[in-house]
């Protein structure tokens, strides 16, 4: 099955998390916008049975995943 990613991403003023068919969350911190989408997964995962993971977009670009279940 596919794994399905919770993005935390740079914006102005702090971080933004973003997740499939929700709205952005923004943090001021990252370590919050981290532990929020940590959190996150793992609910999602409980409750629909799916892999998910977190990636954390860099000012670059580039996406490193961070966390995941399943």
């Amino acid at each position: 099955m596919e794994r399905s990613f919770i993005t935390v991403k740079p914006d102005p003023g702090g971080w933004m998390l973003v997740a499939p068919n929700a709205r952005a969350l923004r943090y001021r911190d990252q370590g919050e916008a981290l532990q929020a989408a940590a959190r996150m997964t793992h609910a999602l995962h409980a409750v629909r049975g799916r892999p998910f993971g977190v990636e954390l977009q860099m000012a670059c670009g580039d996406r490193v995943l961070v966390a995941r279940e399943g």
